[in-house]
């Protein structure tokens, strides 16, 4: 006989076991830790049975309580059969804990667990909460009940998230000494925050010999300060916290996901890293190359949202530009990919697809994949140049210069100049002014032209220098140009050396490379750097942080933003206080101050960790009849994620555009509604920020 068996876990916690106390005891050492998440099949055999038929297998099964199916496959000679039974596992006691999914600094909860007991007369038993990270128990963290028969009871915990975040380990165990047996579940709880990161900087010019006093902010979140010290002979090189926003930045579209990633191929040229950043650099490019799999359409070209079927003409030649550049730097891109999008852009070339500057870029970018489109080129160059923008000129220079044909970018450019119209644009091309003074910096790096773009450079840094919002296309796009043009420069940058003074605290600094960052402690607000170079040296103070409940200011410009709760009846209703199990209705109403269209709006809710979202994409289910009175069905794409709900639209003129979601009040406890985000994603100038609420799940 061959017996194969089968177990798996049921619940959703990050383990269940029990066992006698011993056994306990050294699992909880880590001695003999058999928990696991996958199912597992067990074999034996083959195993020849007695005259009878008949043979005995042990079988010693891990902490698990279920079902098994043992399988058995008999043969003999060219006869087989088989059989097979379900076995049910079970132990003198199990315990079952609920928990939300995540937790909120500074939320107060009401733990259930309830408590099985699978046999009669198991008399007392002692249930146990213990809580190891941001949380502490309130209260007793054990009780005691009796049983005297086979059933189940509940028994309550408190739980309070610290002001901090990270992730909780949440256990529960139920010990029946009359069996000598625990039930253990072990729980991991995300405390996520209730905020954004935010970012602050503030930048110097140290004359030689010369000091600079630096003020640090109020602190955020415990443990979430970031504060560091960037000095550098060049402006612009304090880009950490420009970094930083990009790869943290909350949406998912083509673009956002080519611009968290784009820069770090370059930093690496610029800065010094250590083994386990550079690490991290390459394990974020690879997961990007990855995921671009989602975008690309059967075509070749690219959507701007998974799953959507049609291709986005800008994203499309952004993406293209990531993934030759990735792939000259040494990282694996698929050749089918690349393949495809070349097919698709010599087709799209031949066609003349986009307005001027999205067909200069896809010429320049077929020049760069070595599949130069020249009857393109040489059509705008005679027919279009006088009419094209200065970053179309350069990108189509670049072109040619790619193709090899290096005396006709001086004519281009010739009829160019670097100024560039003070512009956001909400779509299309996600260009900004600065977006395009980095388009032709980058150009004018790639001929060698470095005079000439240290005028754009330094226009540039001073942008990123500051405290201003710029959107993920003109961040990344810069940060390229930025960082290619000083790599191609770095050669003549001298010493640094300099004095950093705080709390009693001298710290000398000497480096050759372009730029020393000097991480600074987070308890310390006052520092001073004395500037003992013989150049004048940019210093930037850098901080970064989670705000505290409360601290982030209500705003309101260009978009307007009203939120309604409604019960299934359609009545609106009160949220600060509701009770377990209910259900209702979150209703957003977008309005804007002008009557332009904005595009790529996002809005963002994130839950209090008592409420849950009730998917209907999943489930099925509908909305109430009520609803049919609200201006819904605008959304582009919607992102929907255990905690929170992003919609993703084009804000029409003239008229309101609503948003709903069904959301369940599931935990009982004190929590934290967090403000609303509404914003253009590519223009700072329209955005809505509410204000974050205390709101209360009673019990049933």
């Amino acid at each position: 006989h061959i017996i194969d068996l089968y177990y798996g876990y049921l619940h959703n916690t990050l383990s269940v076991g029990g066992g006698t106390e011993a056994e306990y005891r050294e699992r909880r050492t880590g001695a003999d830790d058999t928990r696991r998440f996958e199912p597992v099949s067990i074999f034996f055999g083959p195993i020849t049975t007695n005259e009878a038929g008949y043979a005995e297998v042990r079988v010693r099964v891990p902490n698990y309580l279920g079902s098994l199916r043992v399988m058995a496959v008999g043969a003999n000679r060219n006869r087989y059969g088989s059989g097979d039974e379900a076995v049910a596992v079970k132990s003198p006691v199990m315990v079952l804990p609920t928990l939300p999914r995540v937790l909120g600094p500074e939320d107060h909860i009401l733990v259930p667990v309830t408590v099985f007991a699978l046999e009669e007369e198991l008399g007392e038993v002692e249930v146990t909460l213990s809580a190891q990270g941001p949380v502490e128990v309130v209260g007793p963290d054990r009780h005691t009940i009796s049983f005297s028969e086979a059933e189940s009871r509940d028994v309550f915990f408190e739980l309070r998230a610290q002001e901090a975040i990270g992730t909780a380990q949440i256990s529960v165990s139920a010990y029946a000494p009359a069996v000598d047996y625990r039930s253990v579940s072990d729980t991991e709880l995300a405390v996520r925050p209730d905020n954004p990161v935010t970012y602050s900087s503030s930048e110097k010019i140290v004359s030689p010999g010369k000091a600079a006093v630096f003020l640090a902010p109020d602190p955020g979140l415990p443990g979430t300060d970031r504060l560091q010290l960037t000095v550098s002979s060049y402006r612009g090189l304090n880009i950490n916290h420009r970094i930083k926003w990009l790869i943290r930045y909350p949406y998912g579209c083509l673009e956002q996901v080519t611009s968290a990633v784009f820069p770090q191929l370059y930093l690496a040229e610029v800065y010094s890293f250590s083994l386990d950043e550079l690490a991290e650099m390459d394990k974020n490019i690879n997961a990007a190359i990855q995921a671009f799999r989602e975008y690309q359409l059967s075509d070749g070209g690219f959507s701007y949202w998974p799953n959507q079927s049609w291709a986005n003409a800008w994203a499309t030649n952004y993406v293209g530009h990531f993934l030759l550049e990735a792939q000259r730097k040494g990282y694996h891109v698929p050749g089918n990919m690349l393949e495809m999008w070349t097919q698709y852009q010599t087709q799209a070339a031949k066609d003349n697809l986009g307005d001027t500057l999205t067909r200069a870029y896809r010429l320049y970018l077929l020049a760069l994949a070595g599949s130069p489109q020249l009857s393109a080129m040489n059509y705008m160059r005679e027919s279009e140049l006088a009419s094209l923008s200065n970053p179309a000129k350069y990108l189509l220079a670049g072109a040619y210069y790619l193709a090899g044909y290096t005396n006709i970018p001086s004519s281009i450019i010739a009829a160019a100049s670097l100024e560039v119209p003070d512009y956001y644009e909400f779509g299309n091309t996600f260009g900004s002014t600065v977006r395009d003074q980095a388009i032709m910096l980058a150009t004018l790096t790639l001929l060698g032209d470095y005079a000439q773009g240290a005028q754009l450079y330094d226009a540039i840094a001073q942008e990123l220098s500051s405290n201003r919002w710029y959107s993920t296309q003109t961040t990344a796009y810069s940060l390229m140009a930025l960082t290619k043009y000083i790599s191609a420069v770095k050669d003549t940058s001298p010493t640094i050396t300099g004095r950093l003074t705080y709390e009693g605290n001298e710290e000398e600094l000497e480096v050759s490379d372009i730029a020393a960052v000097i991480p600074l402690p987070t308890d310390t607000r006052l520092f001073l750097f004395e500037n003992t170079s013989e150049i004048p040296l940019f210093a930037t103070l850098e901080w970064e942080g989670i705000p505290k409940r409360g601290d982030i200011r209500p705003e309101q410009q260009g978009l307007t933003l009203q939120t309604l709760y409604a019960n299934e009846d359609g009545m609106i209703i009160d949220v600060s206080r509701v009770h377990q199990g209910e259900t209702f209705y979150i209703i957003f109403r977008v309005g804007q101050e002008g009557y332009e269209t904005i595009d790529e709006v996002a809005l963002m809710q994130i839950l209090p960790s008592g409420w849950e979202i009730e998917n209907l994409r999943l489930s099925g289910g509908e909305l109430p009849e009520w609803a049919d009175l609200l201006n819904l069905g605008f959304e582009d794409y919607v992102d929907i994620r255990d905690d929170r709900i992003m919609w993703f639209f084009t804000k029409e003129p003239y008229y309101m555009q609503d948003f709903v979601v069904k959301v369940n009040a599931v935990t009982v406890g004190q929590f934290y509604l967090p403000p609303t985000l509404l914003e253009a994603m590519y223009n700072n100038d329209y955005k809505v920020t509410t204000a974050g609420q205390l709101v209360e799940v009673l019990p049933r």
